[in-house]
C-alpha cells in the first residue's frame, strides 16, 4: 500500500467545511491522531515468524490454500476487497461499498456524513499506525517469494517494495468493521464478518501471509482503542448513530 502512503501523508489537514448532521462537504479534515500521539507498534506487535518457525509453515500452508482460489468467485471478491482510490485520498467509496450490505445502508458523504468521516479517518490513520513497522522488518510478499501474480496486478509494482507485515488493507478493514458496529450494533455479526473477509482476502490474493493479516487485525484493535480515548471521535459516533438510525435496516 505504499503508493497510497506516499499521496496521503501530505495532505495531513485538507480543507473541510464544519461538520453537520445535515451536510459535510470536502473542504476541511483536521486528523486527530499524529505521529506522535500513535502507539509505536514495533513494540507492541509480535515479529513477523522466522523462516524456520511453525508459525511460517502454516503462513506457507495458508498461502497455498489461499492461492487456490485463484480465478474463482472468491479471488474475485478479494480483488474487489483490494481496491482502494490511490487519486483522491478523502474517496473512501471504494472500501464503504465492501461494508455496505454488511452495515445495512449506503455509507456516503450525503447520506452518512459522519460515519463517512470516522472512515476517512481509519483510511489515513492506518498509515500512522503500520508503516513504521512495515518499514521495520520489511517483510516479502509471498507473491514475490513464489513468483505468482496477485488478483490485482496493477498494484503489484507498489507492493514488492512495500513491507508485507503487517496488512495495511486488513488493518483498515478490521477497524472499519469494529467502528461500524459502534454505530449500528444491531449489525455486529454481519459487519464483522465483513471485516474478518475483508482480511481473508489478503491471503487469497497473494498479497499477504496469514501471519501479516492476523497483525493487521491487532492493529486495528489497537488503532480503534486509541481513536476511542478521543472526545472528538466519540462525538462522531454518537452522531453517526443518530443519522444511521432511521434508514439503517437489521
Amino acid at each position: 500500500m505504499k503508493r497510497f502512503y506516499t499521496l496521503f501523508m501530505p495532505l495531513t489537514l485538507i480543507t473541510f467545511t464544519t461538520m453537520s448532521p445535515a451536510t459535510i462537504q470536502p473542504r476541511s479534515i483536521h486528523y486527530l491522531l499524529t505521529e506522535q500521539t500513535t502507539p509505536n507498534l514495533i513494540n507492541i506487535l509480535p515479529a513477523p515468524p522466522k523462516e524456520t518457525d511453525a508459525a511460517f509453515a502454516a503462513d506457507k500452508d495458508a498461502y497455498k490454500l489461499g492461492y487456490s482460489h485463484k480465478d474463482s468467485k472468491r479471488w474475485e471478491t478479494a480483488r474487489l476487497d483490494s481496491l482502494l482510490d490511490y487519486k483522491d485520498i478523502t474517496d473512501v467509496i471504494p472500501l464503504t461499498k465492501r461494508f455496505n450490505t454488511a452495515f445495512g445502508t449506503t455509507i456516503s458523504p450525503k447520506t452518512t456524513p459522519y460515519t463517512y468521516r470516522i472512515i476517512q479517518e481509519i483510511v489515513r490513520d492506518q498509515h500512522l499506525f503500520t508503516t513504521p513497522v512495515k518499514k521495520h522488518y520489511q517483510r516479502q510478499r509471498p507473491f514475490v517469494r513464489y513468483h505468482h501474480s496477485t488478483c490485482n496486478s496493477i498494484d503489484e509494482p507498489y507492493l514488492i517494495t512495500d513491507g508485507s507485515f503487517p496488512s495495511g488493507h486488513t488493518t483498515l478493514g478490521w477497524a472499519t468493521a469494529l467502528a461500524l458496529t459502534e454505530i449500528n450494533p444491531k449489525r455486529s455479526v454481519e459487519i464483522l464478518q465483513r471485516g474478518y473477509d475483508y482480511g481473508e482476502s489478503r491471503i487469497i490474493c497473494g498479497a499477504h501471509w496469514q501471519s501479516d493479516v492476523q497483525a493487521g487485525r491487532l492493529a486495528g484493535s489497537i488503532m480503534i482503542a486509541r481513536l476511542n480515548a478521543e472526545p472528538t471521535f466519540r462525538d462522531w459516533v454518537t452522531a453517526a448513530q443518530k443519522e444511521i438510525a432511521t434508514n439503517v435496516t437489521g
